[in-house]
């Protein structure tokens, strides 16, 4: 593995400063992050999962097991339904608060 920089929130990088992550931690913490460019179409499963040195199915079940939604089987229709949701959600959770 390589090492690079993140910027992260001075309250996050109290927590991971100095920290030894196990194996399994760094490639969730990887395949986590390389998520949102499956969801923006930049990169596929199976090009992650090459990336990570993994099978398709092993970054799919990572994925769901968060509840990720399968950005390679979700039409555009489904994500447009699926932030129209959370939108009214957070409108009407504003409004209680």
């Amino acid at each position: 593995m390589k090492r690079c920089s993140l910027l992260l929130p001075d309250k996050m990088a109290i927590y991971l400063k100095d920290k030894k992550l196990s194996t399994k931690t760094q490639m969730l913490s990887c395949a986590l992050m390389l998520y949102p460019l499956a969801e923006d179409g930049t990169l596929t499963y199976s090009q992650i999962a090459s990336l990570m040195g993994l099978e398709e199915t092993d970054i799919r079940r990572i994925y769901a097991r968060y509840d990720l939604p399968d950005t390679e089987n979700c039409s555009a229709n489904h994500y447009a339904k699926e932030r129209e949701y959370l939108e009214d959600y957070q409108r009407r959770l504003r409004s209680v608060v």
